[in-house]
């Protein structure tokens, strides 16, 4: 790849503004490029609204800038290949890591003289709100976004579908019956949906994912069952601990918000506490019981009973709740069971090693996964071709 004059200091002058660095007579030749034409203007919009790397800026933000971009130089006038560069690099200067993300997005829209037909691939479409309600008399109802409706269950509860959740916490219908009675509520792959149960507690469901619940507490304790993703907002209430079990844990809280990370095809269950305070133990050995303090994240593994606590950004493990994914330092493999989970495609690694490649982004959710691997591209780590809903990817060589 030809290290073209114009991209290297278009890139440095946009990264050394993202990375609040800039000089003001670099500022000032950034906005003259800006107004030469609308394609560099959308050019740099789409840079900004990328988000790409931009988690790796604040970790490594005490790392000596100048001496990063002198390296940098050096390396230019050696002609080091640019992927080699960033190998280097990578670690010694977020400005650096925020440079050649912009670089080969710059070299993506104005290096069109090296750049090659391909035929149309079709996009892949982002998830829906939608899910499966499941009833005490084994009744299956589909909820999607639009539908709104009413029903009863059979000890008198009301249950109100609105457009995009289903509520239990109505206070006006006096239930028949003292009998538990549940409702399970299963989204497939590509969809989510969130609902508030009968004691005000708020649950967003991910995808692929399900929560198995009594439509009304009558018990000492609020139990639901979860497996998959979830994230909870507990309403309060010292008399009745909300316990939520999964495969592998019981995590006990009196009202607090947090997210349980619960997949069969994933190593680690992930409790990641946001406020409050909750109690987690192994569900077959009580002995391992652990208080998490926001912040706090415990793992659990599959081969034995231990829980792994350690200090996170809460709001990586909780973005997927409002529209976005952030990945920090995350492998290739780990990225893309995420991203099957909410979109419909195949994926085949051509080589292991591009499994463990590391990413950092952060992304819209609702975008189609094509934009999401074409920028992924352009990082130069890894080459990604598009048949149809099947995706191959490699190390690029």
């Amino acid at each position: 790849m030809e290290l073209t004059p114009t991209y290297l200091k278009i890139s440095k002058l946009i990264a050394a503004e993202m990375n609040k660095t800039i000089s003001v007579q670099e500022q000032e030749i950034l906005n003259n490029w800006l107004t030469e034409s609308e394609e560099n203007q959308k050019i740099y919009e789409g840079i900004l609204m990328t988000d790409w790397f931009a988690d790796q800026l604040h970790a490594t933000s005490n790392y000596d800038t100048k001496e990063a971009w002198a390296l940098f130089d050096k390396g230019v006038q050696r002609k080091t290949s640019l992927r080699n560069l960033y190998y280097k690099l990578s670690k010694v200067a977020a400005i650096i890591v925020l440079f050649f993300s912009t670089f080969f997005i710059l070299q993506n829209y104005l290096g069109k003289e090296n750049s090659q037909k391909q035929a149309v691939q079709p996009l892949i479409q982002p998830g829906i709100r939608g899910a499966k309600l499941i009833m005490d008399n084994g009744e299956q109802i589909s909820l999607t976004a639009d539908n709104s409706f009413t029903l009863l269950e059979k000890d008198g509860t009301k249950i109100n579908k609105e457009q995009g959740s289903i509520n239990y916490a109505d206070k006006h219908i006096i239930p028949e019956k003292e009998k538990e009675i549940f409702n399970t509520i299963k989204t497939s792959k590509g969809e989510e949906f969130s609902l508030t149960l009968s004691d005000g507690t708020k649950v967003y469901l991910n995808a692929q994912s399900e929560i198995k619940f009594p439509v009304r507490f009558i018990k000492n304790e609020r139990i639901v069952e979860l497996s998959g993703e979830a994230y909870f907002e507990v309403a309060r209430n010292t008399e009745m601990p909300f316990k939520v079990l999964t495969e592998k844990s019981i995590v006990k809280v009196l009202g607090t918000t947090f997210n349980i990370k619960s997949y069969d095809d994933e190593y680690f269950e992930k409790t990641t506490l946001v406020e409050g305070h909750v109690s987690i133990q192994h569900r077959y050995d009580h002995s391992s019981l652990i208080e998490l303090k926001p912040g706090d994240q415990a793992s659990i593994q599959d081969v034995n009973h231990r829980i792994q606590v350690q200090k996170v950004e809460s709001g990586i493990y909780t973005a997927w709740k409002d529209g976005r994914f952030v990945f920090k330092n995350q492998s290739l493999e780990n990225i893309i069971k995420d991203l099957k989970r909410w979109y419909d495609f195949e994926v085949e690694f051509g080589d292991e090693a591009a499994k463990d490649i590391l990413f950092g982004a952060r992304i819209n959710r609702y975008n189609e996964v094509n934009g999401i691997f074409n920028i992924m591209t352009q990082t130069n780590l890894v080459n990604i071709k598009q048949e149809g809903k099947k995706f191959t990817i490699s190390v690029n060589k």
